[in-house]
C-alpha cells in the first residue's frame, strides 16, 4: 500500500496543521503500516529528513500550482493507492482516491468571517474534494456532525481522529529554560497566553478588554497574544495593544506573529493560564497542548471545545463578554487550591488523546480503501 501524503504544511512557519502532519508521520514512522511518497513544495524539513521512513519527493510551483497540478500530478505518476491531504482541500484533477483531512468548515458555517477569496476558495473548492474523497477524516465528532449537516454526506465516510498534545508538551522543561523564555520575550512575574491565528470568533478585542482591567489589580500581569491577524471585518490588534500598554506605563501585552515550537512549548509551562476563546472550533488543539503541560486553560462551550477541555478546562459562559473573561481570569489567578485541582484533571485528560491512536484511526481508513476495491 502506496499513500502520497501533502507536506506543504510542514514548510515554513508551521501553525495547527503542520504540527498535526508532523506528529502522524512521526508516529507512522514508528511502525511503518504502509510506504509513502511525502510530497514537498520546495524543501524538506530537517525533522522529517530525519525520520527514515517515506520517499520526500519535491515538486516546485507556486503554492496553488503545487496543490492543484503537482500534486495530482506526482500522485497519478507513482501510482499511490491513496493521496492524504491533511489540509482540507484535493486537486481536482486527481481521480484516485483522495482522503482530505477536514479540521472544521467555519467557511460554510459563518462565511462571513472570511475575505471574499478565501471564502470562494473554501467553499468552492472544500466542499468538492469532501464531496468527491473516498473517506474524510476529522478531528471531532461536532465537525463530523457539521459535515453531515452541510454537506449530507453519509456517516459513513467521515471518520473521527482526535487531535493530541506534542510529546514535548508534556515533558519537563530543560533547566534554565523557563528563565531564558521569560528573558526572550520580555516577561517580568505571571503571564496569560493565547496562541493561534488571531481570527474574529476568537475573541481577542473581549480578551484585551479583560487583561487591561486586571492589569493595574495584579502589577505583574502580562499577556502573550500568538498568531497573525486575520479579522474580519478587521481589528486593529497593533493599535489596541499600544494603547493599553501605553496607559499601563509597562509592556502588558506582547504579540508575536510566530514563534518557535521550542519556545511554545515553554510558553504554555511557564503561562499562569492559556485563554482560548472561540464561536466555532472543529476540536481546538491549544486546549490539549495547554493541559498536557500542566498549565489551565480557560475557553468556553461551544462546540468541540468541550470535547478537547473535558471537566478539566475551566469555562466561560459568554466570550463575548469581557467583564465575565476578567471574573474568570481572576478567579483562575487567586484560586490557588481549584487551580491545582484542574492541573490534576488537565493532565489526566490530555494523556486520553495519543498520537499513536489517531495515526492508527487514519490508517485503518487508508486500508478499508485499498482492500475494499
Amino acid at each position: 500500500m502506496l499513500i502520497g501524503i501533502d507536506c506543504h504544511q510542514l514548510e515554513g512557519e508551521r501553525t495547527g496543521v503542520g504540527r498535526v502532519l508532523k506528529n502522524l508521520l512521526h508516529e507512522w514512522a514508528k511502525t511503518k503500516p504502509f510506504a509513502a511518497n511525502l510530497y514537498f513544495r520546495k524543501a524538506v524539513s530537517d525533522d522529517i529528513q530525519a525520520l527514515t521512513w517515506g520517499t520526500p519527493r519535491i515538486l516546485g510551483g507556486s503554492t496553488n500550482v503545487f496543490r492543484y497540478f503537482g500534486l495530482a500530478r506526482a500522485a497519478r505518476r507513482d501510482h499511490v493507492d491513496v493521496l492524504f491531504s491533511p489540509m482540507y482541500l484535493v486537486s481536482p484533477l486527481f481521480r484516485g482516491k483522495a482522503v482530505p483531512m477536514i479540521q472544521d468548515i467555519s467557511y460554510e458555517a459563518h462565511p462571513e468571517w472570511l475575505t471574499l477569496k478565501t471564502r470562494w476558495v473554501f467553499r468552492t473548492m472544500a466542499s468538492w474534494s469532501a464531496e468527491r474523497a473516498a473517506a474524510i477524516v476529522v478531528p471531532s465528532a461536532f465537525t463530523k456532525s457539521e459535515i453531515m449537516r452541510f454537506y449530507r454526506l453519509p456517516e459513513k465516510r467521515i471518520t473521527v481522529a482526535p487531535l493530541a498534545a506534542d510529546p514535548v508538551f508534556s515533558k519537563p522543561l530543560p533547566a534554565g529554560e523557563a528563565e531564558r523564555v521569560k528573558k526572550d520575550y520580555n516577561l517580568g512575574g505571571r503571564f496569560l497566553l493565547t496562541p493561534g491565528t488571531i481570527f474574529t470568533r476568537r475573541h481577542i478585542p473581549q480578551v484585551l478588554y479583560a487583561v487591561e482591567a486586571l492589569a493595574n489589580e495584579f502589577g505583574d500581569l502580562q499577556y502573550v497574544l500568538i498568531g497573525r491577524n486575520e479579522t474580519r471585518p478587521p481589528f486593529d490588534v497593533a493599535r489596541r495593544i499600544a494603547h493599553l500598554n501605553a496607559n499601563a506605563g509597562r509592556p502588558v501585552v506582547i504579540w508575536k506573529h510566530h514563534v518557535p515550537e521550542a519556545d511554545l512549548a515553554a510558553l504554555y509551562r511557564t503561562a499562569a493560564l492559556t485563554v482560548y476563546l472561540s464561536d466555532y472550533e472543529g476540536f481546538g488543539l491549544p486546549v490539549i497542548e495547554s493541559l498536557a503541560c500542566g498549565t489551565p486553560v480557560l475557553t468556553n462551550r461551544a462546540h468541540a471545545l468541550t470535547e478537547a477541555g473535558g471537566e478539566a478546562a475551566w469555562y466561560v459562559g459568554n466570550p463575548a463578554d469581557a467583564e465575565q473573561i476578567a471574573v474568570a481570569i481572576h478567579n483562575v489567578l487567586t484560586n490557588e487550591r481549584l487551580r491545582t485541582l484542574r492541573v490534576e484533571l488537565g493532565r489526566a485528560h490530555s494523556a486520553n488523546f495519543r498520537w499513536e491512536k489517531t495515526a492508527r484511526i487514519i490508517t485503518d481508513v487508508f486500508h478499508q480503501l485499498t482492500t475494499a476495491a
